[in-house]
């Protein structure tokens, strides 16, 4: 058994302890903990939203900023380092979930046991934005999905789309891309599930492109015929959207370098049988291979290799690819088994396993 303390204090954006909506990277640290824990582990979480500790299981211990351990065998700090200072251990663990690590300097990187990372792209970029971390400390975890919440070949809605990413990194671009399906498809419709009024009162006062991009999705999500912002929801509610839908489209592209190193949402779609079809973005062609149909960016420039003038990627290019997976039965069944098949192979299971593989080496001392 191994003494962990997970340290979540740089997780504010969204509720970690408490109920609400998580974003990935909190669903990662409560998989983590109660994995770890249930694995025979002991393990603290130490919360930034907590206001008195908490018993989750036998080895399972949540407490507040205010008060808890400080020594471990092991220290895992969550996205950041700021807080690194408070504890002490043997081995000094860093759970990036980008590119950017807060409260990294000088020779703190030499301190840092181990870079779990979701993808061989989120260590190249770790790596490439922090030159100070050693490649070969970044060890491939990933992330996983819950197989049991998604029973195989559900009855899908006809014409059904999901979605429910972080608005800035692509929902302009799939408006656009429902736009030209309903012209082909009038009986598709689309559901957004996320808590997208938070980000925009967060943003509609700025002078910038981002909230000019949010004050148009707004009107659009009030306007157009078949969309439906769902806004958060209960767990369960969330997965039922998922199994609902034939297609899963996110031509995401997000405004800083780092924020695409996996794709969770991608991965529950994938589960719940929908087809995916995604952007070249970051690590969406490494993780999603040939289970996904992948398309360049929105925007991009693609010359032509005849030589004559190239032409730039539009919404129209993802939507032709949505039309025929609506409009062709035999390529929606064959596309949604290949991303089901892919998520069979990527669960939280398995992302514990080697975890608890990188626990005993970092616990395992020579003779």
């Amino acid at each position: 058994m191994t003494r962990v303390i997970l340290d979540c204090l740089s997780l504010r954006l969204y509720p970690l302890a408490r109920p609400g909506f998580h974003g990935a990277t909190e669903t990662y640290a409560k998989r983590l903990a109660a994995g770890l824990a249930a694995r025979g582990h002991e393990v603290h979480v130490v919360a930034p939203d907590l206001a008195d500790d908490e018993q989750r299981g036998e080895r399972e211990h949540w407490w507040p900023a205010s008060y808890h351990p400080s020594r471990a065998d092991v220290v895992v700090c969550v996205h950041s380092l700021a807080h690194a200072d408070q504890y002490a251990g043997d081995a000094l663990v860093v759970a990036s979930n980008g590119a950017d690590v807060p409260g990294l300097e000088g020779t703190l990187a030499d301190l840092v046991a181990a870079w779990p990372v979701f993808s061989r792209t989120h260590g190249e970029l770790l790596c490439r934005t922090n030159p100070t971390i050693k490649p070969e400390r970044c060890v491939l975890t990933g992330l996983g999905v819950d197989l049991d919440e998604y029973p195989p070949e559900p009855v899908k809605v006809p014409a059904r789309m999901w979605v429910g990413n972080d608005p800035a990194r692509g929902l302009a671009n799939t408006l656009d891309i429902f736009d030209r399906v309903k012209q082909h498809v009038p009986e598709a419709t689309l559901r957004i599930s996320y808590d997208f009024a938070a980000q925009f009162e967060r943003l509609k006062w700025h002078q910038n492109a981002a909230a000019e991009t949010f004050w148009e999705c707004r009107r659009r999500l009030g306007s157009t015929a078949g969309v439906s912002l769902l806004g958060t929801l209960e767990r369960s509610d969330l997965v039922t959207e998922q199994l609902d839908a034939m297609v899963h489209v996110w031509p995401s592209d997000p405004a800083n370098v780092g924020t695409q190193l996996h794709g969770v949402s991608q991965m529950e779609a994938a589960a719940a049988g929908c087809a995916l079809v995604l952007s070249d973005v970051e690590a969406f062609p490494e993780v999603f291979g040939t289970a996904a149909e992948v398309l360049p960016v929105v925007g991009r420039f693609l010359a032509d290799p005849e030589g004559d003038d190239g032409r730039r990627i539009d919404a129209q290019d993802y939507a032709d690819v949505v039309i025929e997976l609506l409009r062709d039965p035999d390529r929606w069944r064959e596309a949604s088994r290949r991303a089901r098949r892919l998520a069979e192979q990527h669960t939280w299971e398995a992302v514990i396993g080697r975890w608890c593989q990188l626990l005993e080496q970092l616990m395992w001392v020579p003779a």
